[in-house]
């Protein structure tokens, strides 16, 4: 045989060889991607859930003293820790840091009305829009802000809103 007719077959074989060796580790690394944007999505719906539950939890801590119950969000909060980016968790923890603020409140009474609950309502979905905004931004491709939570209709200036039959209800009644 000779040496001027090994050469192509042993190109074309080394050449499909890497052919197949780059694509794998191509294939690979995409999967990754795929996999761990899922699982940051995954990170982020459970953040918004369980800070809702939270959430409506401080409201029924302050009517009747039931005990929040902080176990989901804390795990929550660690998944979220260890799948995205670290501006992402710091933002997460700023709606940690106003819990524990609104819980320390409720605990110390220093919630004694509508008024200051609403308060504290604010500040804990202000945490969690600039939550939802950066993962907005980060996910799905969307830079232009949400102005509010869809939970409730925003409140007028004046701190009041009209109920069903016409009558003027507080900030926070009703919530």
């Amino acid at each position: 045989m000779q040496l001027g007719s090994i050469v192509p077959v042993l190109g074309g074989i080394l050449g499909t060889l890497l052919g197949v060796v780059i694509g794998g580790v191509l294939t690979r690394r995409a999967q990754k991607e795929h996999w761990l944007r899922d699982r940051q999505v995954d990170a982020c719906l459970g953040i918004m859930r369980e800070s809702n539950r939270v959430q409506f939890g401080f409201l029924s801590a302050w009517r009747d003293g039931t005990r929040t119950d902080w176990v989901a969000w804390n795990e929550a909060l660690t998944v979220l820790t260890l799948v995205s980016r670290p501006d992402l968790v710091s933002v997460a923890h700023r709606i940690d840091q106003v819990f524990w603020e609104t819980n320390r409140k409720i605990s110390m009474r220093e919630i004694t009305s509508e008024k200051e609950w609403a308060v504290s309502r604010g500040s804990i979905e202000d945490a969690r829009l600039a939550f939802i905004n950066l993962a907005r931004r980060q996910f799905a491709d969307r830079p232009e802000p949400v102005a509010r939570l869809a939970a409730r209709p925003p409140l007028p200036e004046g701190g009041h809103q009209v109920g069903e039959g016409g009558e003027v209800a507080s900030v926070g009644e009703g919530e």
